[in-house]
């Protein structure tokens, strides 16, 4: 699970409970509310990490992004992912 898929569960979790929430703390489950809706407006920020692999006497540099990263549990996995990406991209450069 993401942030991202957090913070919509927190969202929800908090328009159900808005108008059952005691009314001298319902303005903080509002701001709350309205905190979280600014944060899910903005565009995920993107980073990349690169992995380079030596195959043959040529250098592959494939950048992922920090959700493929995420996702690779099994760092060996991403290894192997990432090296199959980088054979595939030497074979269409030649």
């Amino acid at each position: 699970m993401t942030d991202r898929d957090l913070l919509q569960q927190a969202l929800d979790a908090l328009r159900q409970c808005e108008f059952t929430t005691p009314p001298a703390q319902r303005q903080i489950v509002r701001n709350a509310i309205v905190a979280l809706n600014e944060r899910l407006a903005q565009p995920e920020p993107v980073s990349h990490s690169g992995i380079k692999i030596w195959i043959g006497n040529k250098q592959v540099v494939q950048k992922l992004t920090q959700t493929q990263l995420h996702h690779a549990i099994d760092p060996w996995l991403l290894v192997e992912l990432t090296a199959d990406k980088c054979i595939a991209a030497l074979k269409e450069k030649n």
